[in-house]
């Protein structure tokens, strides 16, 4: 397994789980076209991000607690990998995401959705996790591998 998130992924995602904040209840998922777009508009907008080195709209787009622990210059350190090896993720816009299973929801309101895209010869796996903030879902945390 190529795991190209490498160690900068996993920390994301454990210093974002962890944020302090009041205890949410669990929210509804979204339908599946919702979800799909959702993974979609992540998914582009981190890609974009990589491709140019420039990681001020994914810091943007994200959640408060994403914003308020990572600086734009500490994502572009973080998935570094990403742009040395110039993996370009643009082909999921043209692909449905095969989802593993139904949306799963912690205790703070964090939905997480898993899955990957049929690319070949590696598939493109996501786990995108996401928080409702101001009426809408925004990313609290992101793992991407190609295997």
């Amino acid at each position: 397994m190529n795991t190209l998130s490498a160690l900068a992924a996993p920390a994301l995602l454990a210093g974002l789980l962890a944020f302090a904040g009041p205890s949410v209840a669990q929210s509804t998922a979204p339908d599946a076209f919702t979800r799909e777009a959702l993974i979609r508009s992540t998914l582009l907008t981190f890609n974009d991000a990589n491709m140019t080195g420039i990681y001020d709209v994914l810091r943007a787009r994200s959640s408060t607690p994403f914003q308020e622990t990572y600086t734009a210059e500490q994502l572009a350190e973080t998935f570094k990998v990403f742009r040395d090896q110039q993996i370009d993720l643009m082909v999921v816009a043209a692909m449905d995401p095969v989802e593993a299973g139904e949306p799963v929801f912690n205790e703070d309101g964090v939905m997480t959705l898993t899955g990957h895209f049929e690319t070949q010869p590696q598939q493109i796996k996501y786990e995108v996790e996401l928080l409702l903030e101001a009426g809408g879902w925004k990313m609290i945390g992101i793992n991407v591998n190609i295997e």
